[in-house]
């Protein structure tokens, strides 16, 4: 924080930067002038001190390319809608240099990374693609180190480029002329670039290649103009180009330079496309999510983690047709990062609703600063549990993660029912799902009550969703045996001794064991055991019955 200024003295910010697009060597410079009074006289001081580099805006491009050949000329653009002349060309010089990891992470997501000198944007520039037309632009200062990455770009890169290296992939030298479009008031509402391009390609093996493009790069229009622009280079015989950036006509159709296309799913894909396409769409959320997450911007721990719980749906619903060894792996590794991120989510929740309810009450009841109060608590608790979670993003386990989706969309560890009709086999998977959801509902809500359906199973020992004993009802107990009971298989009927009354304990256990017979006593109220499972003439002798710790029962 600086200091308020002295009387007499006075704080002023100037900058270097002139025009609209000279940001990016713009620096910031802050002037104190102390006036005194002197017995000679007044007299003036003058400090300057470099308070560093003035902030980069980030900016949306929206542009279309052009094939031309070299003797193409440009046609008159004074005749587009809204223009009324085309102000002088100006000439630059630039020199780029595209960053990407050897086997082109970045290139394969449509993303670029360069550093530029020359122009008026000159600097670290991060292009990822909205659509055909639009590309978000993220800025960094040029700085004087040509191959470290700034941290800023670093991070939205680092869920492609995990713990892999940087390097220069391809040099772009560029003579660019530019020529802008001038509307009635002076505005600028679009740029006409004319590019000659030089290539040269260091990855896998020296190539060079030279070509010519135009650009039409929206500045204050519309897309009307820019279909208009389209429709005049059109009629000049210039097509489209056929690359959505110079980066990729450099590449070309090297292994991994072109990006997947997502998978299609018709009536008649098979079932495992049903799958491959809905993990696919997840993961592209999670990638897209997790650049997100390390800005810390409005609701991203939310949706990553939304991405994290479908693919673990998915797995789960699909388990039959995966193999089973990968799925359990994803399932833990997703279980786990959701978790880490969980933390941090929760207290946002939390402190969201404590910030509605003080809100809903009356202010004669709000003693004190319990906003503050729960503001500040929170607060460093949910920034705690923020760097916990930004740890696990840059941890060697997510990066894994993140290389075994890869692998689960290329390899498709699939089972042979996969190759199935998915309108044969999908509605089963999820009927299956949506059953044991309900019975989840059903135990959730017995567990309300104070019902003890979340307790083992007594005769199966597992939980009451994974039991795999035939579900039973609850009947009244009465004085004598039901008909047919004694002849009921013992891991399967119905004990009708358990449901004796307290006060009506009987020598007969739950399993359908005589008391003089049972291997498993109890000190219960009731004087009924647990079931046993054992025929009487394999029960042991009272003598060798032992606890839980192999000490003998004093019983």
């Amino acid at each position: 924080m600086t200091a308020a200024p002295r009387p007499g003295t006075a704080d002023v910010e100037v900058s270097d930067s002139v025009g609209p697009k000279s940001y990016a060597r713009g620096f910031r410079w802050k002037l104190r002038f102390s006036v005194n009074l002197h017995r000679a006289g007044l007299w003036c001081r003058c400090e300057a001190q470099f308070t560093g580099a003035m902030a980069i805006q980030d900016v949306v491009e929206i542009e279309r390319k052009f094939d031309v050949e070299e003797s193409s000329v440009l046609p008159a653009f004074d005749r587009l809608p809204g223009v009324a002349s085309v102000e002088d060309s100006v000439e630059y010089a630039l020199d780029a240099t595209y960053f990407d990891t050897a086997d082109l992470a970045l290139a394969t997501s449509r993303i670029t990374l360069r550093r530029r000198t020359g122009g008026e944007d000159e600097g670290w520039h991060l292009k990822t693609l909205l659509n055909s037309d639009t590309r978000q632009e993220f800025r960094e200062p040029l700085g004087s180190d040509p191959i470290t990455v700034p941290e800023r770009l670093l991070r939205r890169v680092r869920v492609h480029v995990r713990d892999r290296a940087l390097v220069p992939v391809v040099r772009l030298q560029t003579r660019r002329i530019v020529h802008r479009l001038l509307d009635a008031d002076g505005a600028v509402p679009a740029e006409i670039c004319d590019d000659r391009v030089r290539a040269d390609r260091f990855v896998p093996e020296a190539e060079t290649q030279q070509w010519r493009e135009w650009e039409v790069e929206l500045v204050g229009g519309d897309l009307d103009l820019l279909d208009a622009a389209q429709s005049l280079l059109e009629t000049s015989g210039v097509t489209p180009s056929a690359h959505v950036s110079k980066l990729a006509r450099a590449l070309g159709d090297l292994p991994g330079a072109r990006p997947s296309a997502p998978p299609r799913v018709t009536g008649k894909s098979a079932a495992g496309d049903v799958l491959l396409a809905c993990v696919d769409t997840n993961v592209r959320m999670l990638r897209s999510e997790d650049p997100r997450v390390r800005e810390d911007e409005p609701d991203s721990v939310h949706q990553m983690r939304i991405a994290l719980r479908r693919l673990r749906s998915a797995l789960t619903t699909f388990r039959p047709i995966v193999d089973a060894e990968v799925a359990n792996f994803l399932r833990g590794e997703l279980k786990w990062m959701a978790r880490t991120l969980g933390a941090a989510r929760d207290l946002q929740v939390l402190h969201q609703r404590l910030r509605d309810l003080i809100a809903a009450e009356p202010p004669e009841l709000v003693l004190g600063p319990v906003s503050d109060r729960i503001d500040g608590q929170l607060s460093a608790d949910a920034e705690s549990a923020r760097r916990s979670g930004l740890e696990s993003l840059d941890d060697e386990r997510y990066f894994r993660l993140l290389d075994a989706l890869d692998s689960f969309l290329t390899a498709s560890p699939l089972r042979r029912p996969a190759a199935e009709p998915a309108p044969a086999i999908v509605p089963d998977l999820i009927d299956r799902q949506w059953k044991r959801l309900r019975a989840r509902v059903r135990e959730s809500k017995k567990a309300a009550t104070g019902s003890p359906a979340t307790s083992p199973c007594t005769r199966c020992g597992r939980a009451p969703s994974n039991c795999a004993m035939p579900p039973t009802r609850p009947v009244p107990w009465t004085a004598r045996p039901p008909f047919g009971w004694r002849s009921r298989p013992r891991r399967c009927r119905r004990s009708w001794e358990s449901t004796r009354p307290a006060s009506s304990p009987g020598p007969i256990c739950s399993a359908g064991q005589p008391r003089r017979n049972c291997g498993e006593r109890t000190r219960s109220a009731t004087g009924v055991c647990t079931p046993c499972r054992r025929a009487p003439h394999t029960m042991p002798k009272r003598d060798s019955v032992r606890r839980g710790d192999g000490s003998p029962d004093p019983r």
